[in-house]
């Protein structure tokens, strides 16, 4: 493995998703640490912008500027914005950036994965501007994983139906995790995988707000979704922290 970060030190995604998504959040979860992301340019030297948060302007930003996190040198992420309705130039920056890393030809430039936020806390779900991403071939076959964000909301409103069903609220509260993840599913997960070029793989992240709380879903999905045994083994390196996960996949292999 040593050897894999040998040619490729960092593992490259690009986090897509609209303001207040909770894509920060994230990647604090899969890094392990609470600080704010450095902005490097395209030589890998810091810079002391931070776009990823969410009071940021809508402004246009250079996708290509990636953000690192202080004691982590394993991982550099991407920032996009999200497609809104009726703008189609975040969606062809996106498509311009996968098209572009998906042709160098030395795998520590390319781009290996994107983790497509979608925040759940809504009951407009899916619309056209959150699947346009999908409707077309993405070059390089670099692996999507959708991940859905402030799951609790989902989670809430499950509880509140099964307590005006009839169920005790201590009961309720311990079966809407996987009541609100089937309904959930019986209703968007169709329609996002019926899509010509649908995620690889989809997770449900909530409670992020606490300090226990980790991203081991996504994790999971990233590796089962890397087809490249040398990217697998590298992300697989990323997570020596989460010694139940590194382990495990190298059991496996």
């Amino acid at each position: 493995m040593s050897l894999v970060r040998r040619y490729c030190p960092k593992f490259r995604v690009l986090i897509i998703g609209k303001a207040n998504a909770g894509k920060t959040t994230i990647l604090q979860k899969v890094c392990n640490t609470t600080e704010n992301p450095t902005a490097v340019d395209t030589t890998g030297r810091r810079m002391s912008l931070s776009l990823l948060r969410p009071s940021a302007g809508r402004g246009q930003h250079d996708i290509e500027q990636g953000y690192v996190f202080g004691g982590r040198d394993d991982f550099v992420f991407h920032d996009s914005r999200g497609f809104e309705a009726g703008t189609a130039a975040e969606l062809e920056r996106a498509k311009a950036f996968i098209r572009k890393r998906s042709s160098f030809s030395h795998i520590k430039n390319r781009l290996h994965a994107v983790w497509y936020c979608i925040p759940s806390d809504t009951p407009r779900l899916l619309l056209e501007d959150e699947t346009s991403f999908f409707e077309e071939c993405r070059k390089g076959n670099v692996p999507v994983v959708a991940i859905f964000t402030k799951f609790d909301y989902r989670h809430k409103e499950a509880m509140a139906q099964l307590i005006e069903g009839g169920m005790d609220r201590p009961a309720a509260r311990l079966a809407a995790p996987a009541r609100a993840k089937e309904d959930f599913e019986a209703k968007y997960i169709s329609r996002l995988y019926n899509r010509p070029y649908p995620p690889q793989n989809h997770v449900y992240v909530y409670d992020m707000h606490l300090p226990m709380t980790n991203c081991d879903q996504l994790i999971r999905a990233t590796v089962d979704s890397l087809s490249d045994l040398s990217l697998k083994q590298l992300f697989v390196s990323t997570q020596r922290n989460r010694i139940h996960l590194y382990v495990g996949y190298s059991i496996e292999q």
